[in-house]
């Protein structure tokens, strides 16, 4: 009910607003503005936590790519060379 207290439509009926109703309007309006500072604060962290988990994924990828590469050309070479031997 406190919202339907501060709708303009009520504030242009009556000229004097009671002191309860005031406080209740003033505490709503800062509830509701303190929870969209908190909602904005977490977007932000899940927008920089996806940017850092996608880093972290693309270098874990560039670092198995290079294993993955090293590897086969080393076990490739080491295998020729064993064939040879044999």
């Amino acid at each position: 009910m406190p919202l339907m207290l501060c709708a303009r439509q009520r504030v242009a009926r009556t000229a004097v607003r009671p002191p309860l109703v005031t406080v209740v309007c003033h505490a709503v309006r800062m509830l509701a503005h303190q929870l969209l500072l908190i909602t904005t604060d977490h977007l932000m962290a899940v927008g920089f936590l996806q940017t850092l988990r996608r880093a972290v994924v693309a270098f874990l990828a560039v670092v198995f790519a290079v294993g993955l590469l090293a590897g086969g050309t080393l076990g490739f070479f080491l295998g020729r060379a064993a064939g040879r031997r044999g």
